[in-house]
C-alpha cells in the first residue's frame, strides 16, 4: 500500500509522516503558542498601516517594509534590499501591489507583481539588488505582502522553514519551481491541504497563522523530520555564524557596512570628481563622522555598550537615510589623511588618489586585477587596496590585514599568499553561507565573543598617545616581541588601562581594527620608533590617576596582569589583563563604572519643546504642566525634589529630561546606611599613600566641572550634568548631603563667583552651573521625612498617575478594563502605578511563552504584586477588599480566595495583612 494519502490531483502528501507528525504536534502545545499570534497580528496590522500611508502620500516619505524589525519574518539583507527597491518607485511598487493582490492564488499575478519591479530592482547597487534576486526570495517577499493583508488567510513562505517542512510532509516531492508565481501558488495549495488535514487529525490549529508556527516547528525541532539526523549534519561554524547573522547589533553593523559600501561605491564611480578630502573623510578613515538627525552619535555603531532596542532604532534611522556616517566602516588605517609618509603636495596626492580610483572603475579589470595595481601606487598598500575594492566588489575581493589572516589563520586556512588568502577567504564565505565579503569580515572579527582587557605600559608615549588617540608598538628591528604583537590582536570593543608614571591614568576602549604602521607615523618621543601595529582607541583619562600602591597586593600578580613575582610592573608594551582587575580599577565603590565615555559633541541649548518632544519618544505619559514646572525648576534653583506613589515615573522622568536635553546624566542610588558627606562624595586616605576615594557621584563632579571649564575657555555653553539621586531619603538627607546642600546654597547666592566642594587636601572640584541634582522621594515606613532647611533649598514637585493615563498604557492588552476596575478599587487606600501595571502585564507575556491563559497569568500576578500592598488598620481596607472580591468572582480564582481570606483575618483581628 502507498504511504502517501489519497488525492484525486496535483501533490500527494505522506500519510505515514502526517500521522506521525500530528501525534507529535499535539504534544507541543506550548511551543506552538509561542509563535506568538497575537505579536504577528498587531505587527502585520502595524506594518500594512504604514506602507499605506506612505503609498498614499499620507505617511513618511520612506517606505521600512519591516518597520523595527517588529515581525522579523524577512532577513535584515532581504528587508534592506526591499525597502531599496520600493523607495526608488513607490507609485510602481503601488500598482505591482495592486496586481499582486488581486487574485493571491494566481501565479500570472505574482509574476507580473515581479515583472513590474525588475527594471526597479536592475538599477539598484549590487549590495541591495543581489539579495531580493533569488527565486525563493522574491516568492517569501510576494507572501510577505499577502501576509500583511489577510495574516491569518496567507501562510508565509519561506525556503528554509516552511517551504522545507511542506515538502518534506509530502513525502520529498519538490515544490513547482518553474517560476516564482508557480512556486508560491504550489506552496499555498498545499498549506490549504495541510490545514484541514492537521485540523482531522485534532491538531487544535485554527487558521493558516497557526499552521505557520506549526511548519516552523516541524522544520526546526521534530525528530526525524527535515532537520534531523538523517540530514548531512550542521557545520558548527556555520550555525556560529547563523546565530551571528541573528544578533540585532551585529545585523546592524553588517548593514551599516553593505550600505557605506554602497554609498562609496557609488560616490567614486565619477574618479576626476572625487577630492582628496572628499577621499580621506568617506574612505580612507575607518569612522570620521555619523550624525542621527543631524546630531552627532560617532562612535555608536561599534560601541561595546550598544544593545539589541538602539540598535534596532539606529537600522530603521540608517533604512529611512536619518542616519548619516561618513568613513568606510570597514578598516582602518594608520593615519586619518592619505599618504602622510609621502613628500608630496596635496594636488600631488590628488592625483594618485584619482589614479588608484580610475583602477577601481576600470570594468576590464578583474577584482585581483585592481587590487594588485592599486597596490603599485605610491601610499596604497593591502589593507587599503583590498579595502577599497571589496567596498565596490563585496562578493568578490576579501580584506587582507592581519587581524583577517589571523583570524583565518586559526580556522585553518592557508593565508601564506594574498592569492592563497582571497581563496581561503572564498571558501569561508560559501561554508558559512555568507552573501558579502563585509560581513563575512566582521563575523572574523567579532568570533572572539569576550570582550579583551589590556594594559598598556607607555611612559613617555602616553601625552602624545592619548592627544592622538591610539596605541603603537612598534617594531623596529626583525625580531618579533609578544607584547609588540599583542596589538594586532585588539579588536573594536576591547578595553585598555593606560599605565605611565606609576599612575593608571586613563581608560579608552578601541574604536577601529589595528592596522600595520610604515613610515607615515612618527613619534616625537620616540623618534625611533617605526613600524609596527597601531588601534585607533577612545582615550578617557580618570578623573583621579589610581597609583599602583593603590592596588591591593593580592590583584598585583601574574594571574590578574604584567606582574611578577614581586608584584612590580613587568617591562614590555601591551599585555592582557583579566576583567576583574579592570573592573578593579574602573569601578567604584557602588559599583559604577568611572570610565563610560563623556560627550564629545558641542553641547546646544534645545527648547522646552525640543525636550517635551524627546521625552514623549520615550513612552513617558506626564502632562505638558508637570513638565513645565520641571523644566523651570530645574533652570531656577537646580535642585528639585520628585516625590509620589512608587512607579510614577520619578526617575523615568528625571533620566529622560536629561537625555531630552542633551545632558549628561548620572543615577546614583541613596543606601540606607549613609550617614555622612563621604558616602556620598568619597574620603581621603591617609594610609594608603595619601590616595583620594571616590564614588560614582565626586568622579561625575569632576566630569562637569571640566566640561564647565573647558566651555568657558572655549566660549561656549556647558553640557548640563545631571545628578539623579534615587530613593533620595532612605537616608537621613541632612547627614549625607550636607557638605554639598551648602555648596547648592553659596552657588545660588554668588552666582557671580565660582564655587567649589572640597573632598580632600588639595583635591577641590568646582560646582558649575551646569550641575543640577533631582532627588526622587517615596513617603512610606522606611523612608525619612526632610528637614526644613532641606526643603527651603529646592523645589517639591509631586508626581501623580490618573485612569486616563493608565489606560493609555495599557492599550492592546485584552485585560485592561479589569485592570483599571481593580486600580479603581485598590487605589485609593493602596495607590501604585505605572510599575505594578507594567509587572502585571509582563507577567502576563512571559506566561504566554509557556501557553498559559492571560487570565490565569493576570491572577497569579495580581496576587503576587497588588494583594500584599493591602495592610494595616486602616478602616477602609475591609471595605475595598468587599468591592474587590465583587470584582473578580468568577475570574481570578486564587486572588479571590487570598482576599477572602485577608477580610476574615482583618474581620476577625482588627489588621489587615497578606501574610
Amino acid at each position: 500500500m502507498s504511504p502517501h494519502a489519497n488525492s484525486s490531483n496535483g501533490p500527494i502528501l505522506h500519510a505515514g509522516r502526517l500521522a506521525a507528525t500530528a501525534v507529535w504536534l499535539n504534544t507541543q502545545e506550548q511551543n506552538l503558542e509561542q509563535n506568538e499570534r497575537a505579536y504577528k497580528l498587531s505587527g502585520a496590522r502595524d506594518s500594512e498601516e504604514r506602507l499605506h500611508a506612505t503609498l498614499s502620500g499620507a505617511g513618511p516619505t520612506k517606505v521600512n517594509v519591516q518597520p523595527g524589525n517588529n515581525l522579523n519574518m524577512l532577513s535584515w539583507r532581504t528587508a534592506g534590499g526591499l525597502n531599496a527597491l520600493v523607495n526608488r518607485g513607490h507609485a510602481a511598487f503601488r500598482d505591482a501591489l495592486a496586481t499582486l493582490r488581486r487574485d493571491p492564488v494566481n501565479p500570472d499575478d505574482v509574476n507580473a507583481f515581479w515583472t513590474t519591479l525588475t527594471p526597479l530592482a536592475d538599477t539598484l547597487p549590487d549590495a541591495d539588488r543581489k539579495p531580493i534576486s533569488g527565486q525563493g526570495t522574491r516568492a517569501s517577499i510576494a507572501s510577505y505582502f499577502l501576509f500583511l493583508a489577510q495574516p491569518e488567510h496567507h501562510p508565509f513562505y519561506r525556503p528554509t522553514f516552511g517551504g522545507q517542512a511542506v515538502e518534506w510532509l509530502y513525502g520529498g516531492q519538490p515544490l513547482d519551481r518553474q517560476s516564482t508565481g508557480h512556486l508560491l501558488h504550489d506552496y499555498v495549495r498545499r498549506c490549504a491541504t495541510l490545514l484541514p488535514a492537521f485540523q482531522a487529525a485534532g491538531v487544535p490549529l485554527r487558521d493558516m497563522l497557526d499552521l505557520q508556527g506549526a511548519l516552523y516547528l516541524i522544520s526546526s525541532q521534530y525528530p526525524g523530520g527535515p532537520r534531523s539526523a538523517d540530514v548531512q549534519p550542521a557545520d558548527p561554524l556555520r550555525a556560529e555564524y547563523e546565530a551571528f547573522r541573528a544578533d540585532p547589533v551585529q545585523a546592524f553593523r553588517c548593514e551599516v557596512r553593505l550600505t557605506r559600501a554602497a554609498q562609496v561605491s557609488a560616490r567614486l564611480r565619477d574618479a576626476d570628481a572625487v577630492t582628496l578630502t572628499e577621499f580621506n573623510r568617506d574612505v580612507w578613515q575607518f569612522e570620521s563622522d555619523a550624525t542621527l538627525d543631524g546630531v552627532s552619535v560617532r562612535g555608536t555603531v561599534y560601541s561595546d555598550v550598544l544593545g539589541a532596542d538602539r540598535a534596532a532604532e539606529l537600522t530603521d534611522a540608517l533604512r529611512e537615510e536619518r542616519l548619516s556616517l561618513w568613513g568606510n566602516y570597514c578598516w582602518g588605517s594608520a593615519t586619518t589623511v592619505y599618504g602622510a609618509q609621502l613628500n608630496l603636495s596635496d594636488d600631488e596626492k590628488q592625483r594618485l588618489v584619482r589614479q588608484a580610483l580610475h583602477i577601481l572603475g576600470n570594468d576590464a579589470l578583474s577584482p585581483l586585477e585592481k587590487v594588485q595595481q592599486i597596490e603599485a601606487v605610491p601610499g596604497f598598500g593591502p589593507n587599503s587596496a583590498t579595502g577599497m575594492t571589496m567596498l565596490v566588489h563585496p562578493d568578490a575581493v576579501a580584506l587582507n590585514n592581519r587581524p583577517s589572516r589571523d583570524a583565518l589563520k586559526a580556522l585553518g586556512y592557508d593565508v601564506s599568499t594574498p592569492a592563497a588568502m582571497q581563496d581561503s577567504a572564498a571558501a569561508l564565505l560559501e561554508r558559512v553561507g555568507a552573501d558579502t565579503f563585509p560581513e563575512l569580515d566582521w563575523f572574523l572579527y567579532t568570533r572572539a565573543s569576550r570582550t579583551g582587557h589590556w594594559w598598556v605600559n607607555q611612559g613617555r608615549t602616553y601625552d602624545e598617545e592619548c592627544a592622538g588617540g591610539y596605541v603603537w608598538a612598534s617594531q623596529e628591528t626583525n625580531r618579533t616581541v609578544q607584547h609588540h604583537e599583542n596589538v594586532a590582536r585588539l579588536k573594536p570593543g576591547d578595553r585598555i588601562l593606560h599605565y605611565a608614571g606609576q599612575t593608571i591614568r586613563a581608560v579608552s576602549t578601541v574604536s577601529a581594527p589595528p592596522v600595520e604602521v610604515n613610515d607615515e607615523r612618527q613619534s616625537a618621543s620616540i623618534p625611533s620608533k617605526r613600524f609596527g601595529y597601531l588601534a585607533t582607541t577612545d582615550y578617557r583619562p580618570l578623573p583621579q590617576p589610581v597609583p599602583i600602591s593603590s592596588l591591593e597586593p593580592e590583584w598585583r600578580t601574574a594571574q590578574h596582569g604584567p606582574f611578577d613575582k614581586n608584584g612590580t610592573v613587568q617591562l614590555g608594551y601591551l599585555f592582557e589583563v583579566s576583567p576583574a582587575l579592570f573592573d578593579r580599577v574602573t569601578r567604584t565603590r557602588d559599583g559604577s563604572d568611572a570610565a563610560q565615555p563623556s560627550h564629545d559633541a558641542p553641547f546646544e541649548p534645545r527648547s522646552f519643546g525640543e525636550i517635551q518632544a524627546g521625552i514623549e519618544q520615550t513612552g513617558l505619559k506626564i502632562d505638558r504642566r508637570t513638565l513645565r514646572r520641571y523644566h523651570l525648576a530645574l533652570q531656577t534653583r537646580g535642585f528639585v525634589i520628585l516625590s509620589g506613589v512608587s512607579g510614577t515615573g520619578k526617575t523615568w522622568l528625571a533620566e529622560a529630561y536629561a537625555e531630552a536635553s542633551g545632558a549628561r546624566v548620572g543615577v546614583f542610588p541613596v543606601a540606607p546606611n549613609w550617614t555622612s558627606n563621604e558616602d556620598l562624595l568619597g574620603f581621603y586616605s591617609p594610609l594608603d599613600g595619601g590616595h583620594y576615594h571616590h564614588t560614582a557621584f565626586s568622579r561625575f563632579l569632576l566630569e562637569a566641572a571640566e566640561e564647565y571649564r573647558a566651555a568657558r575657555a572655549g566660549g561656549r555653553p556647558p553640557r548640563p550634568y545631571h545628578l539623579i539621586l534615587d530613593e533620595m531619603n532612605l537616608a537621613r538627607v541632612e547627614y549625607y548631603f550636607a557638605q554639598f546642600l551648602s555648596r547648592m546654597e553659596f552657588r545660588a547666592r554668588h552666582p557671580d563667583r565660582e564655587t567649589t566642594l572640597t573632598l580632600g587636601p588639595d583635591l577641590t572640584v568646582v560646582l558649575g552651573p551646569n550641575v543640577t541634582v533631582t532627588g526622587t522621594v517615596n513617603v512610606d515606613e522606611t523612608t525619612y521625612d526632610f528637614a526644613d532647611k532641606v526643603y527651603d533649598r529646592a523645589q517639591l514637585i509631586e508626581l501623580s498617575v490618573n485612569r486616563d493615563d493608565l489606560a493609555t498604557h495599557l492599550t492592546g492588552n485584552a485585560q485592561a478594563d479589569l485592570i483599571l476596575s481593580i486600580w479603581d478599587v485598590i487605589h485609593p487606600v493602596a495607590p501604585f502605578a505605572f510599575r505594578i501595571v507594567d509587572e502585571l502585564t509582563e507577567y502576563q507575556a512571559a506566561a504566554r511563552q509557556l501557553g498559559l491563559d492571560p487570565l490565569d497569568a493576570l491572577d497569579d500576578a495580581v496576587l503576587q504584586k497588588v494583594l500584599p500592598k493591602l495592610r494595616g488598620t486602616d478602616a477602609r481596607l475591609l471595605g475595598t477588599l468587599s468591592e474587590f472580591l465583587t470584582l473578580v468572582e468568577g475570574t481570578l480564582p486564587l486572588s479571590h480566595a487570598k482576599a477572602g481570606r485577608m477580610r476574615d483575618e482583618g474581620t476577625r483581628h482588627g489588621f489587615i495583612s497578606f501574610h
